[in-house]
């Protein structure tokens, strides 16, 4: 009975962010913008090797395999693209959210961190699938 610090607080139904809260928002939308950045640079240079690796396939008589691959390069780095642009968002729109003290723009950057999130669990489901068909794959060529 004596632990319940909690229940004696006052829950008027709306949210407070404490100074505290407000810090560590702050850092994390400084982190999300670094993050976002580095995932920027990542995506350009695998565009570059894209590039060089779509010229010499273009040079070569290549086989259908390689054109997949090289397909699937490109989705990589557009995927990778799409979530340096919904982190970044995320960061940009919090920072000036809190700087304004605005209250819809703080929901329109969780907004694109929701999107950031959705869009990540939907591509680490598509990476599981493709690689457990791949192990399955492999596994009944290996044993038929």
């Amino acid at each position: 009975m004596e632990n319940n610090t909690i229940l004696d607080h006052d829950f008027s139904g709306e949210l407070e962010l404490t100074p505290s809260i407000k810090a560590t928002l702050a850092n994390t939308f400084k982190w999300g913008k670094i993050l976002a950045t580095a995932l920027y640079i990542f995506s350009g240079l695998m565009m570059v090797l894209f590039l060089k690796l779509a010229t010499v396939e273009t040079r070569s008589s290549a086989e259908s395999g390689q054109s997949f691959l090289i397909a699937l390069y490109l989705a990589f780095i557009i995927c990778t693209f799409f979530s340096a642009y919904n982190l970044m968002g995320f960061a940009t729109r919090g920072m000036i959210s809190l700087k304004t003290k605005n209250n819809k723009m703080l929901s329109v950057s969780i907004e694109s961190l929701k999107g950031y999130f959705k869009f990540f669990g939907i591509f680490v489901a598509f990476i599981t699938l493709f690689f457990g068909s791949s192990v399955l794959l492999a596994f009944f060529t290996i044993f038929s």
